[in-house]
């Protein structure tokens, strides 16, 4: 009804009308015996005499009347009158959400308390029983005393199972509306199920969303609008406003689909914000929340240096730098180091993955260490002493987190795999041959390098088939290291030209269009959300602004560590940047690529070759056994191949051509050398050159893949090599060289052939293939290959024959290994027998990188680790230091 300035509702004075909607109008009114404002809220006229409309209203008074929280507005009274009912409530000054964000955003701080005090009001009303189920900015006032949650007109008594009957058999109003606001449904109100907290929380969700960014999370009307609340994912928060990163997660995991995927109370979403906002977690606590950690961690043991200790307090002063980082923004960065067990972490070893990953929060360490030489890996705690081995990651050789920081992903065994941080269970995703790089997008798909020599591809994290994302463009050898932005719109990755990643650009490609934007020199890049792109170049992290809108960078990038360890063939770097803003990283240590060459006998007995230490690969004995081909060079486009001469102990150069030079292979009557080149500009190449040395270089082939020869025929008839290719990884093909020359496919299939060796009647081809899920040795004949042996029942890598013909030698997990042979009835073998421990350098496992004597002796290449154990360098508050520096 409606009702004149002066007029009376009982004791109720009307002074004026403050607003009306569909349902009735609410008047400012006076109660007379108390001398107090109300708001006075009536039925409309044509809705009095609807049973619907009347009963919405009385339940409305029946939640209210059960609610007294200090964010929702209290209910005083409820009545009839004429025939139509009123509420009396509490009249509140300030604003409605909907009027203040006409205004813009509100900022960060200020969302984050109106988030709060909303869900705080809900948790009072969940616990009750009641679903509040049409949260929107106009039911949201912002008073001097914080949010006040309004209109329960709609809302579900939990308990009152009739009523949610009723209403859900009707879902629509007297004038045919459904019940609730579209733009602010969650999708099970959208598809007529039943509502619960949770659709409370995703409604909380679009309001957080709006009020950080001052902008509707879901656009369009009608039709539209439904289709994108029930399919699309809006925008991450920091793509609008880079500053309010921290929120991604929460709205995120707000405004997910599925109910069970959300927050499942109120409860827990108040601990997460105040978390963010820096708010104790008890009231109004004496101690600081450092104190407190400090008292509930154990003692440690006396034994432990008094160095761990003041790391271990290092840590808890940064976590609490960092849990205070949101609110202060002028915090300053906290440094120290880190000690990190096992030694064998982070070694690039022949991997080419990411060894090192921060959980989004910033709170725990991910990395790969080797334990027998194989690789697993190892969640740390920063505020912990201690690493500890994730259950079901042997043979992971890189890794990355999920955006929630509860998942790891990682490449193991060719496939792509996930694991939750706490262990079990191990999900195996999709096929990658060897996966250089993966990133895991907000809407829970990966886009991940399958191979060395691949594009890109995307992949849900739940599994399915890999689709490609990328193309290699002429001249592009590999796209590597993916990031996708924030948004998901758009991805930037490492492209390569040429051998190595020296030279390699960053790029970045819109998903939706295909649109690429090369954007400058260097590789590994990262984006962070100060709006900036990091990125690893000359061993050293860079920085520069960056527009993830307009995919470009302006200014030029400035160098921020000079001393990062990072691998140039690969273009993998030691650092890491979580969405929190620590930055972690590892110092360059001399040069990872220092070897030895030493004898091994059969029992592990050395005997050093030279005491010079260079970065040496792919030794060669000359059939004679005099001489050593071997590849030199620690970066790929400066890599050549000389002779070292074992009688007079010296060396000399065989190549001398500017770029790749390297898998050398002796032709059987030692008089010339197969060498395997890439230079800039050029097609990939298979020459020989006369091993006595001088400049005449004939090329025997050209390939479009990355190139590794693997052994020639003992009749020298023809010569094998492995080509990655971007689809399979590793097929190994052949090349005849007397006839009609030609190349034909040799051994292909679809997992990673690789590292062909011929046994020396040339009846018989053993090589390496991942077809058993790891690496493994196989036999084939040369002539049939219908027939196949396995050879390494525990796997194995780097075949090998041996001089006398009666063994077949391959690299095992821990020991190099040797297999008994007959060829009187076809292939048959006897049990592998281990020979010494193998303690030496495996890197570029998909090349042989030891060869055998005559006299039965191994030629190794001792790796010269750096001295202790790996030392990682933090940052806490990184960013504010980021956005100084590089403005």
């Amino acid at each position: 009804m409606d009702l004149d300035a002066g007029s009376r509702i009982g004791p109720y004075e009307v002074l004026s009308l403050l607003g009306h909607g569909g349902m009735g109008r609410v008047y400012l009114a006076r109660d007379t015996r108390l001398n107090r404002t109300v708001a006075l809220k009536v039925l409309a006229v044509e809705r009095a005499a609807h049973p619907e409309a009347q009963e919405r209203l009385r339940r409305e008074a029946r939640a209210i009347a059960s609610l007294n929280h200090p964010h929702i507005c209290a209910l005083y009274d409820f009545g009839t009158i004429e025939g139509a009912d009123y509420l009396v409530m509490e009249h509140l000054e300030g604003e409605t959400l909907e009027m203040r964000l006409t205004r813009g955003p509100l900022g960060l701080e200020e969302a984050l308390d109106r988030a709060i005090e909303v869900a705080e009001a809900l948790d009072f009303a969940h616990r009750a029983g009641i679903v509040h189920r049409d949260l929107k900015p106009a039911n949201v006032m912002l008073t001097r005393t914080g949010a006040k949650l309004l209109d329960f007109g709609i809302a579900v008594p939990q308990p009152d199972a009739e009523i949610a009957r009723r209403i859900e058999e009707s879902r629509l109003t007297a004038t045919g509306a459904m019940l609730g606001t579209p733009r602010y449904m969650a999708p099970e109100q959208l598809d007529g199920r039943e509502a619960d907290a949770r659709t409370d929380l995703f409604a909380l969700g679009l309001l957080l969303f709006e009020m950080v960014t001052g902008q509707e999370a879901f656009e369009g009307e009608g039709a539209v609008l439904a289709s994108a609340i029930l399919r699309d994912d809006p925008p991450l928060v920091s793509t609008l406003r880079p500053e309010a990163e921290p929120l991604d997660r929460v709205i995120n995991r707000l405004l997910t689909k599925d109910p069970d995927q959300r927050w499942q109370t109120a409860t827990d979403l108040i601990a997460e914000l105040k978390w963010i906002r820096g708010v104790p977690e008890t009231p109004a606590p004496r101690k600081t929340r450092t104190q407190a950690t400090l008292r509930q961690r154990p003692r440690p043991r006396r034994w432990i240096a008094v160095a761990a200790v003041a790391m271990a307090a290092a840590a808890v002063l940064a976590a609490f730098v960092f849990r205070n980082a949101f609110r202060s923004q002028d915090a300053p960065a906290v440094r120290f180091t880190i000690p990190v067990e096992p030694v064998s972490a982070l070694s690039f070893g022949g991997a080419l993955g990411a060894r090192l990953a921060i959980s989004p929060d910033g709170t725990r360490l991910v990395f790969v260490a080797e334990d027998s030489k194989v690789g697993q890996l190892f969640v740390r705690p920063l505020d912990s002493l201690q690493a500890t081995p994730i259950p079901g990651t042997r043979g992971a050789i890189s890794t990355f987190f999920s955006p929630d920081g509860a998942w790891v992903g990682f490449f193991a065994g060719g496939k792509l795999k996930k694991v939750r941080v706490t262990g079990e269970p191990v999900v195996t995703i999709c096929d990658a041959v060897e996966g250089v790089g993966a990133s895991w997008g907000s809407d829970d798909t990966i886009i991940f390098a399958p191979s060395p020599v691949s594009p890109l591809f995307r992949v849900p994290s739940n599994g399915g088939t890999p689709q490609q994302l990328t193309t290699l463009l002429k001249g592009e050898t590999s796209h590597r290291w993916p990031q996708i932005l924030p948004g998901g719109k758009a991805v930037v990755f490492a492209a390569a030209s040429g051998p190595d990643f020296t030279g390699s650009r960053i790029v970045a490609q819109v998903l939706a269009s295909g649109a690429r934007v090369d954007i400058t020199d260097g590789t590994y890049p990262h984006y962070a959300r100060t709006g900036h792109l990091v990125f690893a170049k000359d061993s050293a992290i860079f920085a520069a602004r960056f527009d993830a809108r307009s995919l470009a960078i302006s200014g030029n990038p400035m160098s921020i560590v000079s001393d990062l360890s990072m691998n140039s063939t690969t273009g993998a770097a030691l650092f890491a940047v979580s969405a929190a803003g620590t930055l972690v990283y590892r110092a360059r240590v001399g040069t990872f690529a220092q070897r030895q060459m030493v004898w091994v006998s059969r029992d592990g007995k050395e005997e050093v070759v030279s005491e010079d230490r260079r970065p040496y690969l792919q030794p060669r004995i000359s059939p004679d056994g005099h001489r050593v081909a071997i590849a030199i060079g620690e970066v790929a486009a400066d890599r050549d191949v000389w002779l070292y001469d074992l009688e007079r102990r010296t060396m000399t150069r065989l190549t001398f051509e500017t770029g790749e030079d390297e898998t050398p292979v002796w032709s059987p009557d030692g008089n010339r050398i197969a060498i395997s080149a890439a230079r800039q500009g050029r097609p990939r190449s298979i020459f020989t050159v006369r091993s006595t040395g001088g400049s005449q270089a004939t090329e025997i082939a050209t390939t479009n893949y990355i190139t590794h020869l693997g052994d020639w025929l003992p009749d020298g008839s023809a010569l094998v090599w492995t080509d990655f290719d971007p689809a399979k990884g590793g097929d190994i093909r052949m090349l005849s060289l007397t006839g009609a020359r030609g190349v034909r496919d040799f051994i292909v299939g679809g997992f990673n052939e690789r590292s062909p060796a011929f046994s020396h009647d040339g009846h018989w081809v053993a090589y390496t293939s991942n077809e058993t899920g790891q690496s493994a040795v196989f036999v084939q004949s040369v002539t049939d290959p219908s027939g196949k042996w396995p050879v390494s029942p525990e796997g194995g890598s780097q075949p090998l024959w041996s001089p006398d013909g009666k063994e077949l030698y391959y690299r095992g997990p821990t020991h190099m290994m040797a297999v008994p042979f007959t060829t009187s009835s076809g292939f048959s073998t006897g049990a592998p027998v281990p020979l010494f421990a193998d303690k030496y350098d495996r890197e570029h496992r998909d090349d042989r990188n030891y060869d055998v004597a005559k006299d039965g002796r191994f030629f190794m290449l001792r790796f010269q680790a750096p001295p202790g154990p790996p030392q990682l360098h933090v940052v806490l508050n990184w960013f504010r230091e980021l956005k100084d520096r590089v403005m």
